[in-house]
């Protein structure tokens, strides 16, 4: 039985620069698309993390003062829009 070594199929830098040492790399484009993302997931999360801070300050300003049952409603479906 005879042992042979196995050369590599594709060089360090082969294939478009896309896979160096083993490690599979990932193109600028996709890198970008990744990022807008996750940043627009987080504006998502952090928007309706807000929602319910505001609510209650509005309810505590604006309903308990006055007692307005209208105003209370329109701050209800607001809410309920904003955290869907």
């Amino acid at each position: 039985m005879e042992l042979r070594r196995l050369a590599p199929t594709v060089s360090s830098w082969d294939n478009g620069g896309r896979s160096c040492c083993g490690w599979n790399l990932i193109g600028r484009a996709e890198v970008i698309r990744l990022a807008t993302g996750g940043a627009l997931l987080t504006l998502a999360i952090n928007a309706v993390g807000l929602v319910s801070p505001l609510f209650f300050t509005q309810v505590y300003d604006r309903v308990l003062s006055t007692g307005s049952a209208p105003t209370l409603l329109a701050l209800v479906i607001a809410a309920l829009i904003a955290g869907k």
